[in-house]
């Protein structure tokens, strides 16, 4: 169920969708083979015509499973979820954070998944900061915080990606549960930007998060004129009488 003008959505789990204008295309890969939710892929594409103002919103990713998928290639119906950044468990909350996209999308396996506990970006100048689906503007070079874990406290090893604008910014191995403040020194703090994580256990237990569009502010430009100069009257020096000889 997509509501009217709540923008363009990306579908991925069992089968990947791209909802144009409410038209579905319906596939697991490219003609390549390749995923769309990898680095580079289609999401990523549509990701960079939003920021070169060729789209006036973003796309946003949402997991969902096919109607058929029960006990195909071993998949169960409620195996993808969307996980929903809300303060209160109301249909009009939901909404609300499936059009701004506040949310993520994992793959579980016999009732374990991962948790994405917090992904924001932060300007350590400011103090401000931004999580899925907003928009930052920054002083300084980013600063991601990431928290991951899964939900039955399993200590498992993970891949996670950041990836910024397509391209794979940051990648490693870690255990779970996992901590990360990583300051992205290689972003060149020019055009606008955006990052989305993607975190996999294996090829069937993963976590995709929407992105976190960052710009850059040009107050550091901006020089504050001068107050306009006024000449300060030149005093005139006392007059001395001279003394009168008795």
């Amino acid at each position: 169920f997509i509501p009217e003008n709540y923008g363009t959505t990306f579908k991925f789990g069992h089968t990947f969708e791209i909802l144009e204008e409410y038209e579905t295309v319906d596939e697991t890969t490219d003609a390549t083979g390749n995923y769309k939710i990898e680095a580079g892929q289609q999401w990523d594409q549509v990701l960079m015509e939003y920021l070169r103002g060729q789209r006036q919103q973003p796309v946003w990713g949402y997991g969902g499973n096919n109607h058929l998928c029960e006990n195909q290639n071993d998949n169960k119906l409620g195996s993808v979820r969307t996980v929903f950044l809300v303060r209160e468990k109301k249909r009009r909350s939901l909404l609300e954070a499936m059009r701004k996209g506040r949310m993520y999308a994992v793959r579980q396996n016999a009732g374990n998944r991962l948790s994405l506990d917090e992904f924001f970006i932060e300007d350590q100048k400011t103090g401000r900061q931004a999580t899925l689906g907003q928009e930052l503007t920054l002083t300084d070079f980013p600063t991601l915080k990431i928290k991951l874990r899964s939900i039955k406290g399993e200590n498992n090893t993970a891949q996670i990606q950041i990836i910024r604008n397509g391209i794979l910014a940051k990648q490693e191995t870690v255990s779970l549960p996992y901590k990360l403040t990583w300051r992205d020194l290689s972003n060149k703090q020019g055009e606008r930007a955006y990052y989305r994580i993607k975190v996999s256990i294996n090829s069937i237990e993963y976590l995709v998060s929407n992105p976190i569009f960052v710009k850059f502010s040009d107050s550091s430009n901006e020089v504050a004129p001068l107050p306009p100069f006024t000449q300060k009257p030149t005093p005139t020096p006392p007059k001395i009488k001279s003394a009168t000889p008795p």
